[in-house]
C-alpha cells in the first residue's frame, strides 16, 4: 500500500516536472521567434513609415469632404430647430 502511494506521488512530480519542462520550451522558443521577428521589423521600419505616410496624404481629400458635408447638415439641423424657436 505504502509503495503504491510513493509511487504515485514521484509518477504526479514526474508529469509536473514533464509539463514545467514543455511550457519553459514553449517559452524559450516564443523569445527566439519575438527576437527574429524584431529584426526583421527593423529593416521592414522605413517601408511601413513611407506606406503609412502616403495612405494618411491620401485620405485627406476624403476627410475634408466628409467634414464639410457633416458640417453641412449639422447647420442644416441646428436652423431648422433655432427656427422653430424663432432664434434663427
Amino acid at each position: 500500500m505504502r509503495i503504491t502511494h510513493a509511487a504515485g506521488m514521484i509518477s504526479a512530480l514526474g508529469r509536473s516536472a514533464l509539463a514545467a519542462t514543455g511550457e519553459l520550451g514553449g517559452l524559450a522558443l516564443f523569445a527566439a521567434r519575438s527576437a527574429a521577428s524584431v529584426k526583421r521589423a527593423k529593416r521592414l521600419t522605413g517601408r511601413v513609415v513611407q506606406a503609412t505616410f502616403e495612405l494618411g496624404v491620401r485620405c485627406v481629400p476624403v476627410i475634408l469632404i466628409v467634414a464639410l458635408f457633416t458640417g453641412l447638415v449639422l447647420g442644416l439641423q441646428c436652423y431648422v430647430i433655432l427656427a422653430r424657436f424663432g432664434s434663427e
